[in-house]
C-alpha cells in the first residue's frame, strides 16, 4: 500500500471566467531619448475546468499541513477514511496569448502543486503562485479526523467550514479574510491574520488569535483550562463566551468594553475601556485588547 499518495487524479481544461479583468503593464525602452514606454494590456483569466484530485490514506492523530501562495483554502467535512485534496489553478495572461500558452501554466502549476503523506497518516500539501498565478485548494477531512489543522496563507480567503474532531488549529494568514469554524474537541487556537476580517467559531480552551486589520468575532463554546489572548491591531473585538463555566476576562479597548450583566459572572471597572469580567470560580484567563483609538469590545453570552 503507498501511504504517501493512494492517487491523483488530474484534468486539465479551459474555462474562461466571465467578467474577469484586469491589465497587465508592458514597458520598453526607447534607445532615442532613453527613457521608457509602458502599456497597459487587458488580461485575461483562466482556470482549470476540473480541479487535481488527490488522496492521502488517514491515520488516527494525523495532521493536516497546508501553504498557498495565492489562492483560497477551504476545508470541509468528507466521507471515508482518506484525506481528500481538490487543488484548481488560475493564471491571467494578455487577451492575445494563444489558449496552449494557459494550457501549459496551468498544467505547470498542477504539476508543482504537491500532496504527500507519511506512515504516521500525516497530509502535507503546498501550492504555488503569485503575481496573476494562483492556485485554490479544497480539502475534504475524512470524519475520523483528529489531528492539527495547521493552514498557512500567503495571499486568499481562508475558511474552515468544518474541523471533524480536529484537536487544534494553527493558521497564519499574510492577506486575506479568517473564518474558522471548530468545535469543543479543539482546545488549542493558534490563529494570526495580517489583513482581513477574522472570525473563529466554537472552539474551547487556550487561544491566541491575532487580527492584524480587521474586525475579530471569537465564539468560546466551552472553557475547562487554558485561557490566552485576543488581540485586534485595527479592529473591533466581539465575544461569544460560554455561561455556567468558570473563567475571567481583562479587556481594555481604544474606546469602550461593554460586557453587559451575565447571570453568575461581576464585572469590575477600571475605566470605560478596561474592564473584566468573573464567572463562576474564576480560573483560565483571557486578555483581549483592540488596540486602535475608538474600539470596542463586546461580549455576548
Amino acid at each position: 500500500m503507498n501511504l504517501k499518495k493512494l492517487a491523483a487524479l488530474s484534468s486539465i481544461g479551459l474555462g474562461i471566467l466571465v467578467g474577469s479583468t484586469g491589465c497587465s503593464l508592458q514597458c520598453e525602452e526607447n534607445e532615442e531619448d532613453n527613457g521608457t514606454t509602458c502599456v497597459a494590456k487587458p488580461l485575461k483569466f483562466v482556470q482549470a475546468s476540473n480541479p487535481k484530485v488527490s488522496r492521502v490514506n488517514y491515520r488516527s492523530g494525523g495532521s493536516l499541513d497546508l501553504a498557498v501562495v495565492n489562492g483560497s483554502i477551504t476545508i470541509v467535512r468528507g466521507e471515508g477514511d482518506q484525506v481528500v485534496v481538490e487543488s484548481t489553478p488560475r493564471t491571467g495572461k494578455p487577451q492575445e496569448t494563444p489558449d496552449e500558452e494557459f494550457t501549459a501554466e496551468l498544467e505547470d502549476l498542477n504539476e508543482r502543486t504537491l500532496v504527500e503523506g507519511n506512515a504516521q497518516g500525516d497530509t502535507i500539501v503546498t501550492a504555488p503562485g503569485g503575481g496573476f498565478k494562483s492556485v485554490s485548494v479544497v480539502v475534504r477531512l475524512p470524519p475520523a479526523f483528529n489531528g492539527t489543522i495547521k493552514l498557512s496563507q500567503g495571499n486568499g480567503s481562508t475558511k474552515i467550514n468544518d474541523s471533524a474532531g480536529a484537536t487544534a488549529i494553527d493558521v497564519l494568514s499574510e492577506n486575506g479574510s479568517c473564518d474558522l469554524r471548530g468545535s469543543t474537541s479543539v482546545v488549542s487556537t493558534l490563529v494570526n491574520c495580517e489583513n482581513g476580517s477574522v472570525s473563529v467559531d466554537g472552539v474551547a480552551d487556550y487561544v491566541n488569535i491575532i487580527a492584524g486589520n480587521g474586525d475579530l468575532f471569537v465564539h468560546l463554546a466551552s472553557i475547562s483550562g487554558g485561557g490566552g489572548e485576543i488581540t485586534a491591531d485595527n479592529g473591533d473585538i466581539e465575544l461569544a463566551l460560554p455561561l455556567g463555566d468558570s473563567y475571567s476576562v481583562q479587556a481594555r479597548a481604544g474606546s469602550s468594553v461593554d460586557f453587559q450583566n451575565p447571570n453568575g459572572c461581576t464585572v469590575s471597572e477600571a475605566a470605560v475601556n478596561s474592564k473584566t469580567l468573573s464567572c463562576g470560580q474564576g480560573g483560565p484567563v483571557y486578555q483581549v485588547e483592540a488596540l486602535r483609538t475608538g474600539a470596542t469590545i463586546s461580549a455576548s453570552y
